[in-house]
């Protein structure tokens, strides 16, 4: 009887020891890989890696690693505004950068961080993190912004500063031939004046003032300091419209975040109508 009850309990504890282990005999959990909607951010560090960091899968002991793709779209060169549909890299498919093993990626609390340490300088690029799991599925992640993450953008770059989330020009303030202008980083109370509240990366010099005219951009303010908020512009002439619009400017190459980058909502906040009619 005794080697009976022995036998018996060691059938049923056997089946529950499988249960408590997976893939690579850590702790077992339902291998349900991350949704394709799952996000991860990015974060153009000051020596000009590039961080990507997402949550850590729950089901962690049955991730293989990481495969890291990406694909330039834009330039983020010194120029002004252009006609807005500057696309370098149009719908083409994003290519491989590196594949890192799970035991090689950074673990920081809850977050998983990677690092790309290839992308040039003067461009943007999208990217996308796919998850290899032990039995050989995978999904992918896609990477936001980490630098303005309330603008939900997707296109970054080493150095490139953040766009500027809002500006406007209160009609109050539009007297005696100039008109003020303020802008708001991602994050700020859009209360007037202006509170510089946003941690701006060291990479970050200052801010321009462009204006178009016909169609025409030109650079009409530079070098305002990176905690201002507000600055004078002319005022249109009479029966005359212009657009005005505010850019962070890089300490490298001077590069700004180009506004064909921004999706049409997006613009509807960065670029301010000032017009001058008589009817």
């Amino acid at each position: 009887m005794t080697r009976c009850c022995i036998s018996i309990v060691f059938f049923v504890l056997f089946p529950a020891l499988l249960f408590l282990t997976g893939c690579d005999g850590g702790p077992h959990y339902d291998p349900v890989p991350h949704p394709h909607s799952f996000t991860g951010y990015a974060y153009p560090e000051s020596d000009g890696d590039l961080r990507l960091e997402f949550g850590k899968p729950s089901n962690w002991w049955c991730v293989a690693g990481f495969e890291i793709y990406r694909d330039v779209l834009y330039e983020a060169r010194s120029r002004p505004a252009n006609n807005l549909a500057r696309d370098i890299g149009g719908n083409r498919a994003l290519l491989p950068v590196a594949a890192i093993d799970r035991n090689d990626a950074v673990i920081q609390g809850d977050n998983v961080i990677l690092w790309d340490s290839t992308a040039s300088s003067g461009y943007l690029y999208v990217y996308r993190i796919i998850v290899v799991y032990a039995d050989g599925s995978r999904s992918d992640i896609q990477v936001l912004n980490g630098l303005a993450l309330e603008m939900n953008l997707t296109a970054f770059g080493p150095y490139v500063p953040p766009p500027v989330n809002h500006v406007t020009a209160p009609p109050a303030l539009i007297t005696d031939g100039h008109a003020t202008l303020y802008w708001y980083m991602p994050g700020e109370s859009i209360v007037e004046p202006p509170v510089a509240t946003y941690a701006m990366p060291g990479y970050v010099t200052s801010f321009e003032v462009e204006m178009e005219v016909d169609g025409t951009w030109t650079t009409v303010t530079s070098g305002i300091g990176r905690n201002i908020r507000s600055v004078q512009v002319p005022a249109p002439e009479l029966n005359t419209m212009y657009r005005y619009t505010v850019r962070a400017v890089s300490s490298e190459l001077g590069m700004k975040y180009p506004l064909e980058a921004l999706s049409p909502a997006q613009l509807n906040q960065v670029i301010v109508y000032i017009g001058s009619f008589c009817y």
